[in-house]
């Protein structure tokens, strides 16, 4: 089994992100398992209605030309929107927070993290042009 890197701190970031969003959008958040390859399922009055996944990074918005996911999440966000769920990418940078629906322009490619000496860690990416991006 591979080692999770995610931490409070990190949960709680997400979770800043999801309320930020439920006052932006009138909805309420609800997170779901990790199996789900979405952070949160958005819903109004019970009725579901979107879900999201939430990046958070410490860099404006301007420091790169791309936001980076991992492409099975991008993939797994598709598989939602197959079934009928509004699927988006949120972002909260050092200057804000965007959204971005799924599916969306992007390329492909090969990246991750580095820091951690984690092979696992390099894998098939989507880079999404920040301009895809609508600030919240």
């Amino acid at each position: 089994m591979r080692r999770r890197y995610q931490t409070e701190e990190d949960l709680q970031n997400e979770r800043d992100v999801a309320d930020a969003l439920e006052r932006h959008y009138g909805l309420t958040a609800i997170k779901l398992p990790d199996n789900s390859r979405a952070d949160f399922l958005m819903h109004r009055d019970g009725t579901a209605t979107s879900v999201v996944e939430v990046k958070c990074r410490n860099v404006s918005s301007a420091k790169y030309e791309t936001l980076m996911i991992s492409r099975s999440k991008y993939y797994a966000l598709l598989d939602w929107a197959d079934r009928g769920f509004k699927a988006a990418i949120a972002v909260r940078w050092t200057d804000g927070i965007g959204v971005c629906p799924v599916p969306v322009e992007h390329t492909l490619g090969t990246g991750g993290r580095r820091d951690r000496g984690d092979a696992l860690d390099i894998e098939s990416v989507v880079h999404i042009p920040i301009d895809q991006f609508r600030m919240i």
